[in-house]
């Protein structure tokens, strides 16, 4: 029954702010009071301490692998071209974050900065993997592993009422973009190198 229900409102509001409301009312009703110390550990997989966690990491693979300097760069470069825009687009786009929060979260709602961060680092591992490591199961693992976090991060945003839908799928476009712009710009300087 309530699968039927939920093919019924998708049907019915079809619109983006609509689509915001139907996911945040469908996460609402099976929030847990008691996740939410856990779900907000986990969040900083896409957050400050995440990111410098996992830049730590990819840093000392990047050292021990013999991988050129400039790729470390450029990595870097991505992640902070990405939360910047992200940051600036905060303040262009004003969009209040939903009344429903589970957590206190300052500031502006779109885009995820949470999503970006998450899109461009860890989307960023999965590419280093690809390139540099040589078992395929190794790499299989940790691809799906990554591949699990950036999808993660977006969704404890909106289990803990801090964003919606739009707001995450926009911090993803966000990291998409400044991911591509990186692997295409590693790549043209390995062809240089």
């Amino acid at each position: 029954m309530w699968v039927l229900y939920s093919l019924v409102i998708i049907q019915l509001n079809c619109n983006m702010f609509n689509i915001d409301t139907y996911i945040s009312n469908s996460i609402a009703f099976f929030q847990q009071e008691k996740l939410v110390s856990v779900i907000e550990v986990l969040t900083e997989l896409g957050g400050l301490y995440g990111l410098l966690f996992i830049s730590s990491c990819i840093a000392l693979f990047v050292f021990c692998k013999k991988i050129k300097f400039t790729t470390g760069v450029v990595m870097g470069m991505s992640i902070l071209f990405a939360l910047t825009t992200s940051v600036i687009l905060k303040h262009v786009i004003e969009r209040v974050r939903p009344p429903y929060s589970l957590i206190l979260e300052t500031g502006y709602s779109f885009p995820s900065n949470h999503a970006t961060i998450a899109m461009v680092v860890y989307g960023f591992c999965i590419y280093l993997l690809h390139k540099y490591v040589d078992s395929s199961v190794g790499r299989g693992v940790c691809i799906g592993l990554f591949t699990f976090f950036i999808l993660f991060v977006g969704f404890t945003r909106l289990y803990l009422g801090v964003h919606f839908f739009t707001d995450v799928i926009g911090g993803y476009v966000i990291g998409g973009v400044f991911l591509a712009l990186g692997i295409w710009c590693d790549k043209r300087l390995g062809k240089r190198v």
